[in-house]
C-alpha cells in the first residue's frame, strides 16, 4: 500500500526529495536505494537493525552492509527462482547483513523497483525482516519437537518394559507371599512346640498368640479365644501385677525379668520384652512378648540340695565340736603326763584339724543361710579389744601348729563397736585363718585405726601374697586365694565370701589394703563405732 502511495506522490521527483514521513513509522527496516546502489534513506527500523544512525548509513553502498549484495548480478543469486543475469525487480530474497558490532544477521529481503514517469529505473526499496529470532524460535521448536519425540520413544520403551516388569513383579509378589506363608507356618509351629510358655500381646494388653506350654500353665487359654493379661493374671492368682509389668515394659521400652514367682504349686521365672516397631525415625512399642520358664523341678532340686548340705553340715558340726572339746580337755589336764612325743603330736593335730574343719563347716552353713536371708544379726555395743583377744585365743593353736606368731597392737583406749559379737569373732577367725593358710614363716599382726564413725581392723601377714589376676577373684564364692588357683589349696573358698556378706550386713566394708608376692598381704574391714 505504501509503495503505491509512494509512486503517486513521487513519480516526477528525485529520490532525495522523497517525503520520509511515509516510511519512518513502519516497524520493519526500510532502505531506499538509488541506481548506484547507495542508500538514500533509512528509517528507524533500519537504524535499529544495522545499529547505525541514519547519517552513517546514508551514502553507504550495499556491499558494505551485506555479506552478499542482493542487487549485484556478479554475486551468487539470492532470489528464490530469480534470474542469475540481472538484479531482480521484485520478489523475496534471503541474505545476511553485517551490523555495527560486526555480527552477521540473517534477514529476508522484499525488493521493489522504483521508476520515474518515463518508466526509467531510479532505485529500489528494500524491506528487511530480522530472521535471527525466528530462526532461534524455529530451532527451539525443532529441538523441543525432537525432545518430545525422544520422550515419546522412551515412554513407549518404558511402557513395554513396565509390561514385562509388571509380570515379573507379580511373580515376585506371589513367590514372596508364599515364602511368608511358609515362614509364618514354621514360626507358629516352632512357638507352639517350645518347652517354655510363650505369650504375645498387642498394645492393649490383649493376648494375640500363645503356645501349648502356656495353655498348660494357664488353663483359661483353652476356654477363651480373646483374653487380656489382667484376666489371665486373675485366673492364675499370680502374686504380682503381670499386667502392670507388661505395660511398664512397653512404656519404658525395656526388658523386665522377674524370678521365683509361685503359681499354685509351681515356681516360675517371667521374662517380658517389648515388641518395638520403628516408624518415622521413632521407636513405638506395639505389644510385649512374655516367656515363662517353669522352674519347679529346679526349685525343688535346689531345696533338696540345700536340705542335704544343711543336714550334712549340722551332722558334721556336732561331732567336730565334741572332738575339738575333748582334745582341748586332754591337752589341759593330761598333756603334761604324756611321755610319748608322737602321741602329743597326734593330739595336737587332732585339735588343729578338727578346729579347721569346724570352721569350714560353719562357713558353709552360714553362707547358705545368709544367701537365703535366714540369719538375723544382733547388733549391740561390743568391746572390740575383747573380741580380738578372744579370736586370737581360738586361732593360736592353728598358728602354733605352723610355728607362726599372732600379735595384737591395741590403741591406748578401748573401742566400743555396734555389731554382732559372735559374727565379728567369726570374721576375725576367717581372716586370721586365711593368713595362716598362706603363711609359712613369720606370722600375723593385728592393729586398729579409727576412721570417722568406724573402727578399721587391719590384719597383716608375711605370707605368699596374691597376684593381680587373683585379686579380682577375692570375696567370690568358692574362690581360693593364692599364687596359683589351679594348684590344690586347702579350704572351701567360702571364707572371704562369707566375711564380705557378714560385714556388709553390719554396715561395714572389707578390702585388701596391700599385697606383694612372697612378702605378704594386708586385709582390713570396718565396723561402725557405737555412739551413745
Amino acid at each position: 500500500m505504501f509503495i503505491n502511495l509512494f509512486k503517486k506522490r513521487q513519480q516526477s521527483q528525485n529520490l532525495n526529495k522523497l517525503s520520509p514521513y511515509i516510511l519512518k513509522n513502519i516497524d520493519r527496516a526500510i532502505l531506499v536505494i538509488n541506481s548506484n546502489l547507495k542508500i538514500e534513506y533509512v528509517n528507524a527500523g533500519g537504524e535499529k537493525l544495522f545499529k547505525y544512525t541514519g547519517k552513517k548509513l546514508i551514502g553507504k553502498k550495499l556491499e558494505q552492509l551485506f555479506e552478499n549484495n542482493p542487487l549485484n548480478p556478479s554475486q551468487p543469486p539470492l532470489i528464490r527462482g530469480g534470474e542469475k543475469d540481472s538484479p531482480p525487480d521484485k520478489g523475496e530474497l534471503e541474505g545476511v547483513i553485517i551490523d555495527a558490532d560486526n555480527n552477521k544477521i540473517p534477514v529476508t529481503i522484499l525488493i521493489k523497483k522504483i521508476e520515474d514517469g518515463a518508466k526509467s529505473p531510479i532505485g529500489f526499496i528494500l524491506i528487511l525482516t530480522d530472521m535471527s529470532e525466528s530462526t532461534k524460535n524455529y530451532r527451539a521448536l525443532e529441538e523441543k519437537t525432537h525432545e518430545i519425540e525422544l520422550k515419546n520413544e522412551s515412554l513407549r520403551k518404558l511402557q513395554k518394559e513396565l509390561g514385562i516388569e509388571k509380570i515379573s513383579i507379580e511373580d515376585k509378589i506371589k513367590k514372596r507371599a508364599d515364602d511368608l506363608k511358609e515362614e509364618h507356618a514354621n514360626l507358629l509351629a516352632s512357638i507352639d512346640n517350645l518347652s517354655l510358655c510363650f505369650l504375645m500381646t498387642d498394645k492393649y494388653n490383649k493376648i494375640i498368640l500363645n503356645n501349648k506350654a502356656a495353655k498348660n500353665i494357664f488353663p483359661l487359654l483353652n476356654k477363651k479365644k480373646t483374653i487380656t493379661v489382667t484376666e489371665l493374671q486373675k485366673s492364675a492368682q499370680i502374686s504380682f501385677d503381670l499386667d502392670i509389668e507388661a505395660k511398664k515394659a512397653m512404656t519404658e521400652k525395656k526388658c523386665i525379668n522377674i524370678t521365683d514367682i509361685q503359681i499354685d504349686s509351681k515356681f516360675i521365672n517371667i521374662f517380658i520384652s517389648p515388641i518395638i516397631l520403628e516408624l518415622k525415625q521413632s521407636l513405638n512399642a506395639i505389644g510385649v512378648s512374655i516367656i515363662i520358664e517353669d522352674q519347679t523341678k529346679q526349685h525343688n532340686l535346689e531345696l533338696s540340695k540345700e536340705d542335704f548340705f544343711n543336714i550334712a553340715a549340722h551332722e558334721l558340726r556336732t561331732p567336730l565340736t565334741a572332738i575339738y572339746g575333748y582334745t582341748a580337755l586332754i591337752k589341759q589336764i593330761y598333756f603334761g603326763n604324756i611321755q610319748n612325743e608322737e602321741l602329743k603330736i597326734i593330739i595336737n593335730n587332732i585339735s588343729v584339724l578338727s578346729k579347721k574343719l569346724s570352721l569350714s563347716v560353719s562357713n558353709f552353713l552360714d553362707s547358705s543361710k545368709l544367701e537365703q536371708g535366714k540369719i538375723e544379726l544382733k547388733q549391740e555395743p561390743c568391746n572390740l579389744f575383747a573380741i580380738i583377744n578372744e579370736s586370737i585365743k581360738e586361732m593360736e593353736s592353728v598358728a602354733l601348729w605352723k610355728n607362726l606368731y599372732i600379735k595384737f597392737d591395741p590403741p591406748s583406749s578401748p573401742i566400743i563397736i555396734n555389731a554382732d559379737r559372735i559374727r565379728i569373732t567369726q570374721i576375725l577367725n576367717i581372716l586370721i585363718n586365711n593368713s595362716i593358710k598362706y603363711t609359712d614363716n613369720g606370722g600375723i599382726s593385728i592393729s586398729i585405726e579409727a576412721e570417722s564413725n568406724f573402727a578399721k581392723i587391719i590384719i597383716k601377714d608375711t605370707g605368699t601374697g596374691i597376684s593381680d589376676e587373683n585379686k579380682k577373684l577375692l570375696f567370690r564364692k568358692f574362690q581360693r586365694t593364692g599364687s596359683n588357683l589351679l594348684t590344690r589349696q586347702e579350704g572351701t573358698g567360702l571364707g572371704l565370701h562369707l566375711a564380705n556378706l557378714l560385714i556388709a550386713k553390719m554396715g561395714g566394708t572389707i578390702n585388701i589394703e596391700r599385697t606383694e608376692i612372697n612378702k605378704g598381704s594386708t586385709f582390713s574391714f570396718t565396723i561402725p563405732i557405737f555412739n551413745n
